[in-house]
């Protein structure tokens, strides 16, 4: 998933919250802002894991990435997946402790067979 999409949401919501505002300060009849409180609802994002490795999968993948976005990559070597995990970790800032790693790659490594020859 692009490393902005967060950032894409938060702007986008900001910038309808400012809308919003701005639209009911002209409506005002004497010129004078009122505040009054608004909602907005954010997209969700997506199917979360569930079965085997939910639990470490969800707190450390499905604040960027659905479940949906994870289990459609390919097939990877152990070594990869492991390698992607410290890049969501270290260059991202995923929520990975390091003590999850390991068992992070495994999960990931298990929800994608091998193709069948």
């Amino acid at each position: 998933m692009n490393a902005r999409l967060p950032v894409l949401v938060l702007a986008a919501a900001l910038a309808g919250g400012a809308l919003a505002l701005a639209q009911h300060a002209r409506a005002s009849a004497n010129g004078a802002v009122t505040w009054k409180s608004q909602s907005v609802d954010l997209p969700y994002p997506g199917p979360h894991f569930s079965g085997e490795g939910a639990a470490l999968l969800n707190p450390s993948c499905s604040t960027c990435h659905s479940a949906d976005f994870v289990n459609g990559q390919p097939h990877l070597p152990l070594a990869t997946w492991k390698m992607e995990v410290l890049k969501m970790k270290n260059v991202f800032h995923a929520p990975v402790e390091a003590k999850n790693v390991d068992a992070l790659a495994k999960a990931l490594f298990d929800r994608h067979p091998a193709p069948a020859k």
